[in-house]
């Protein structure tokens, strides 16, 4: 890989800044990361002295791409290497990187073929991942622990990290707190405020795309001077509506063979675990549905936010007795 071996070269860093700062921009519902992807490795296509090289490895890059904003270095690292190493004969393994999950690309290059150790091993990493995340808001406990009683005034969790920075560094602390702060909500700004005006320039192409970037950054502007406590205040309750739902998409689409064999599992559980959601968002509300409110209230593990567990088994029952009798029906 000649010069890139021992350092990155100068088209390497310039991908590197491109994705660090510009990787999230141009995200859609279409190819997700793709665009700020291929505007990122832009400098290592325009290295290839054939016309029609570049062509090819610029219709590679613009495949589709997903993944942690982390991560992506190291893929765009390999990409870059394999560039250096063939030009453009690496269209095709640039093309499977980037579709491939990378973790599973990782096993398969230790020689395993078989799809169920491939699903084995991603599952351990992905409880060594768990462990180590685990370990991360472990040591989040640990500096909230002590500092509890010295910021009990404080509302949420960024005014007491602040405050510990502050203890522990002083202003230093802070400033280096402010910048980390800062790096890590620029990518999903961006990302953000891209993929929302990309949707609702599908939905109402009259405005343009540029016009509704500076709407929803506006609007963006306005909720932000609100403060993290008034903006808490009106999503968490949301958030505690979603979550529970998502979560049972997510066990559902575990389940494959089971939805497809009884595809009404998931409009009841769905349905179920909304409705005991929904309560629940509302009473964090301070809004009460008369007699739901209260029956609600009676639920296994209600009062720890989990009152939708039951709700959510009892729908895939419902769902499979469901589809069993639809099933018995268009058979008479």
């Amino acid at each position: 890989m000649n010069k890139a071996q021992g350092n990155l070269t100068k088209e390497g860093k310039s991908v590197f800044w491109r994705w660090y700062f510009l990787g999230g921009a141009g995200w859609n519902y279409e190819k997700m990361q793709g665009l700020g992807y291929f505007y990122s490795m832009l400098p290592m296509i325009k290295k290839q002295d054939n016309e029609e090289d570049r062509k090819n490895l610029a219709k590679t890059e613009l495949q589709f791409f997903n993944t942690n904003n982390t991560m992506a270095p190291i893929i765009m690292g390999v990409d870059c290497a394999l560039q250096d190493e063939t030009g453009a004969d690496a269209a095709d393994t640039i093309a499977a990187l980037n579709f491939g999950i990378i973790i599973a690309i990782n096993i398969r290059a230790k020689g395993v073929d078989q799809e169920g150790a491939v699903v084995r091993e991603t599952v351990k990493a992905g409880v060594i991942a768990g462990i180590l995340l685990a370990l991360v808001y472990g040591a989040l406990a640990h500096i909230g622990a002590p500092a509890g009683a010295a910021a009990a005034d404080t509302r949420n969790g960024a005014r007491i990290l602040t405050y510990v920075a502050g203890s522990l560094f002083g202003n230093a602390g802070m400033m280096i707190l402010g910048v980390i702060f800062l790096i890590a909500c620029f990518n999903t700004c961006v990302g953000l405020l891209s993929c929302c005006s990309q949707y609702f320039t599908t939905i109402i192409p009259v405005i343009g795309y540029r016009v509704w970037v500076f709407v929803f950054a506006a609007v963006s502007l306005v909720i932000s001077s609100a403060g993290l406590n008034r903006i808490l205040t009106v999503s968490e309750p949301v958030l505690n509506a979603i979550y529970p739902v998502a979560i049972v998409l997510i066990v559902l689409a575990f389940l494959g063979p089971l939805t497809r064999r009884w595809p009404s599992m998931f409009p009841c559980s769905i349905l179920l675990t909304g409705i005991v959601s929904v309560v629940y968002a509302l009473e964090q509300s301070k809004v009460t549905i008369p007699f739901l409110s209260q029956a609600t209230t009676y639920l296994p593990g209600y009062g720890a936010g989990l009152g939708w567990v039951v709700p959510a088994l009892a729908g895939m029952a419902a769902g499979i007795v469901v589809s069993s009798v639809m099933e018995e029906e268009n058979d008479v």
